[in-house]
This record gives structure tokens, C-alpha cells and sequence, in this order.
């Protein structure tokens, strides 16, 4: 799969038995599943959070592209992105995909089938908040190496067994304590590596602070490497997203090896300030 199709790529220096419920796919679901404390008030929650992205695909808040998942869903913008999939599939060995948040599929669609031409191996698991989404995606997809599920990824552990997860343009429609959720369910996961979105460091960044928080489903542009996150251990790859008739700028995609950045003390010192309290989750 390497080659003139593959992403420009920067090299960056590394820094350095569970009960189950049910199946997504041959893939575990943990025993977790659901509510991380098992408290009711994470119910009202989750339904808050599943809410309101119904209503951003319902009312095209986002715009009609990628049928409602954003412009940055277009086959067009994704091109990078199909990319640096194929790229790290490539050279890390992998075979199996998280995508979490899946959205629509409007440029995962052909991705998946592309993978799947190339690698008779390769499964993927699509996860998404908003049901009607899952829905919809279950039935353009209904062939046996893929699945699909609805799950808030903030307080549910991730379906186990993949190699990587994509998380692509999700965390910066969080807050901080969905972020933080969702980065611990990661870690739980038993996948091996997260290709995730980070947003490039801009002159203003001196000025104004690179990171803030937010209510659920505005945006901000998420820098992993700064403050509050300061994610550079187990950093293997940086690498370009979005192409530039897209005229989006600055977004990234990096590499994480997990099982380093989830040891890192940044990584533990963010979960534990911004974990929701238990009875809300």
C-alpha cells in the first residue's frame, strides 16, 4: 500500500480478562459497557449529549456535506486522510479499525471497500452517538467485515480488539470532561494505536490560549500538544489531513502508540482533572 499514494509524512520522535455483555462484530464490548459507574444519573446525560448531535444532523447544522457529517466528510477533504490510513495500515502492520466518531461514511464508504480489496483480513467497527446515523449506516453497509454501533464514547469503553482507532474530527465539538472520558475508554480498549486530530500552533497562540473549553457540539481547535492535554509521549507520526482546495488549514493527524501515551503522566494527570464526577457519568 506504500508508495506514490502514500501521505506526506513527518517523523516525530517518540517521548517518552474482562466480562463482556455482547459483540460488536467478533469484537468485545466490556463488562463496562454502558455506564462507567453504573450511576442514573449518567443516563440524563447521555441522552443530553445524544440529543444534540441528533438535532446537528437532523437541522444540517453542519451543512448538507458528508450528508450531514461537515464539509470535512467529502471524499475531497478526506483524501489525506484515506491517505494516512493506508499509510500507517501499511507500516504498522494493521488490519482492523475503531472509527470513533464514524459519522455518515460519505468518504469511509469507499475506504472501507478499498481496504478491504487490499487486505482480505481488514474489518472495520463504526461508532456513533446518534442512532439514526447507525441506522442508516447498517444498512448501506451490510456485509460481514464491518459493524456498527451507538454508543456515547465519553462514558462507554470502546468495543475491544482493533488495532487502531480513528478519531477524526470528534473531540473538538467536546468539552473537556467528554474528552477526557472518551481518551480513558481509548486507553481501556486494548487497541494498539489512535490516529486522532490536532490542530497546528499559530502565531496567536502566544496571545490567546491555544485550548478551551466548550459546551457540547461548539468547536474549538484542539491542540494536543499544548496545554491542557501536553500529549507528546508515545507521539510516533504527524501527518497531514484535509487537502488544500478544501480550504481548511491547519488540521494534522497524529499518531499515538497507546500504550505510551496512556502511561504518560500528562495523559493521567488530564483524566484525572477533567473526569466527570461519578454521578454523572
Amino acid at each position: 500500500m506504500a508508495g506514490e499514494d502514500s501521505a506526506k509524512v513527518k517523523l516525530l520522535p517518540v517521548v517518552t480478562d474482562v466480562p463482556t455483555v455482547r459483540h460488536c462484530d467478533d469484537h468485545v464490548v466490556s463488562s463496562q459497557h454502558c455506564f462507567r459507574n453504573g450511576n442514573v444519573g449518567s443516563l440524563k446525560i447521555m441522552k443530553d449529549l445524544r440529543k444534540k448531535f441528533t438535532t446537528v444532523y437532523a437541522t444540517q447544522a453542519w451543512g448538507a456535506h458528508g450528508r450531514g457529517s461537515g464539509r470535512g466528510s467529502t471524499e475531497e477533504n478526506a483524501e489525506n486522510t484515506r491517505k494516512a490510513l493506508m499509510h500507517v495500515f501499511d507500516k504498522y502492520g494493521m488490519h482492523s479499525l475503531l472509527d470513533a466518531a464514524c459519522g455518515a461514511l460519505e468518504w469511509t464508504e469507499p475506504f472501507i471497500r478499498e481496504m478491504r480489496a487490499t487486505d482480505s483480513t481488514f474489518t472495520y467497527c463504526g461508532i456513533d452517538v446518534v442512532e439514526e446515523v447507525v441506522e442508516a449506516n447498517k444498512a448501506r453497509l451490510p456485509i460481514d467485515y464491518c459493524s456498527f454501533d451507538a454508543m456515547d464514547l465519553s462514558r462507554e469503553i470502546p468495543p475491544s480488539g482493533y488495532d487502531l482507532i480513528l478519531c477524526r474530527d470528534a473531540l473538538q465539538h467536546l468539552p473537556y470532561e467528554n474528552i477526557a472520558g472518551m481518551l480513558d475508554g481509548f486507553s481501556k480498549s486494548g487497541a494498539r494505536y489512535l490516529l486522532v486530530t490536532s490542530f497546528k500552533n499559530r502565531i496567536l497562540d502566544f496571545i490567546q490560549p491555544p485550548n478551551r473549553n466548550i459546551e457540547i457540539g461548539d468547536f474549538f481547535k484542539n491542540k494536543l500538544l499544548r496545554a491542557p492535554f501536553r500529549f507528546n509521549d508515545g507521539l510516533i507520526e504527524s501527518l497531514e489531513d484535509y487537502r488544500p482546495t478544501g480550504n481548511v488549514t491547519g488540521h494534522m493527524l497524529l499518531v499515538y502508540d497507546l500504550s505510551i501515551l496512556s502511561e504518560s503522566s500528562s495523559f493521567k494527570s488530564f483524566i484525572r482533572e477533567y473526569s466527570m464526577p461519578a454521578d454523572t457519568r
